[in-house]
């Protein structure tokens, strides 16, 4: 400022040299650090019709010692895909069905709906890095064909050894859903399996074998991949065996690619270091991923469920929980939704997070009960519980009907 100020023109008042000038440069270094700090963050928020921005691997340690990075290359599930550009036109325009993915449409990221003819080099990549596993259904005792990750990934790898996975939870929601899908008492207009986080799709596919219409919500593109690979498989199983009474040979999934926020934002998954693809988070872990995933809202989802419909819902998305209720006043106002199973894990929630939860489903009218066994379970038990609950419409627990 003082050099501007000694050579200055004389014919310039000196106002502009000791205001304006100054408070242009400042104006000008704000501009800069807001940019810098902007579009520094894994995550980036947007307010234009189209979104640019080149396209980069990003490896974040959870600390700074060498066997972390070692450990997080070592997950080879990790890789898969990264070699796409999500963000090409000749990419993103084949993915969502109706619109383009990353585009913003009437002020927010629209609910990418996955078209049912995706790009062959994404599909043949997932295929050829997938294992045809059997998953018997604990409720129907069928054995559902499942596409599981061939290499290292926690619930695949529980999957190849057990044979299954959360077995007495899937045992215990499908079951549900079976009883009350041809109940017109509790559900008039029909009954649809919403599956919010829905990995790989162990519970999406013990719906689907019951024919019900199902939603399956997850973060991770490689995880709805499998499930439409699955989902095939078993409509093939179904038309070789449709002799039997209670399968059917349509199936009717809706795989929604998004991850929810209340702001308009893309944001990039973060893995964790022990080869666990279910574990990611917006939050920072080992290893960050290379395809960025829109926002959406949980009420964005009545557009593709059926009007009056009652739904049964589980919520599993590492910690986003409370994101996906914020979102969903209206989702909850305008469907009947008797039953959520969530996971409930204090180390994912701050304690206003826990509180809002609590007040958001008690205020509703529902009680908790223990995922698994719907046993009752105490708000102050709550307070101090890890696992996985089912929150219940008290009506609906009085009533009877979470037990054959």
């Amino acid at each position: 400022f003082t050099f501007i100020y000694k050579h200055r023109h004389r014919n310039m008042p000196l106002i502009f040299y000791r205001k304006i000038i100054p408070l242009f440069l400042c104006l000008l270094l704000l501009t800069v650090a807001l940019f810098v700090a902007f579009f520094g963050s894994n995550s980036i928020y947007l307010g234009i019709d189209q979104v640019e921005f080149s396209h980069k691997s990003w490896i974040f340690p959870a600390d700074s010692s060498k066997s972390n990075v070692e450990a997080a290359a070592s997950c080879k599930a990790y890789d898969e895909l990264r070699n796409i550009n999500f963000l090409s036109d000749s990419i993103r325009d084949r993915i969502c069905s109706g619109t383009a993915a990353y585009a913003i449409v009437n002020g927010s990221f629209p609910l990418c709906r996955l078209r049912d003819r995706l790009p062959d080099e994404i599909m043949d990549q997932v295929r050829s890095r997938s294992q045809l596993a059997s998953l018997p259904s604990p409720v129907t005792g069928r054995s559902l064909p499942c596409y599981i990750y061939s290499e290292r990934d926690y619930i695949s790898d529980e999957i190849r050894k057990r044979t299954g996975f959360e077995t007495n939870n899937v045992a215990a929601l499908i079951g549900l859903l079976r009883r009350i899908k041809s109940d017109r008492g509790v559900a008039p207009n029909g009954v649809t399996f919403v599956d919010v986080g829905s990995n790989i799709g162990v519970f999406s596919l013990a719906a689907m074998d019951l024919g019900v219409p199902v939603v399956s919500l997850d973060a991770n593109i490689r995880n709805l991949l499998r499930i439409r690979l699955s989902a095939e498989a078993l409509m093939t199983r179904n038309r070789l065996n449709k002799s039997a009474s209670d399968i059917t040979t349509a199936i009717r999934s809706h795989l929604v690619w998004n991850f929810i926020s209340s702001r308009v934002s893309l944001s990039y998954l973060n893995f964790p270091v022990d080869c666990n693809v279910g574990g990611a988070t917006k939050f920072s872990r080992a290893v960050a991923d290379t395809i960025p995933v829109m926002s959406s809202s949980g009420n964005a989802l009545a557009r593709i469920l059926d009007p009056g419909s009652t739904l049964i819902m589980k919520i599993d998305i590492e910690g986003g929980e409370a994101d996906f209720l914020k979102t969903s006043y209206q989702l909850f106002d305008n469907f009947s939704i008797p039953v959520v199973q969530m996971e409930w894990l204090r180390r994912h929630m701050s304690r206003d997070e826990q509180v809002f939860m609590m007040n958001f489903f008690t205020s509703r009218g529902y009680v908790p009960t223990l995922g698994g066994s719907f046993a009752s379970l105490s708000t102050a038990r709550l307070a101090r519980f890890n696992g996985d609950i089912v929150w219940t419409k008290l009506s609906f627990f009085n009533q009877g009907h979470l037990f054959a």
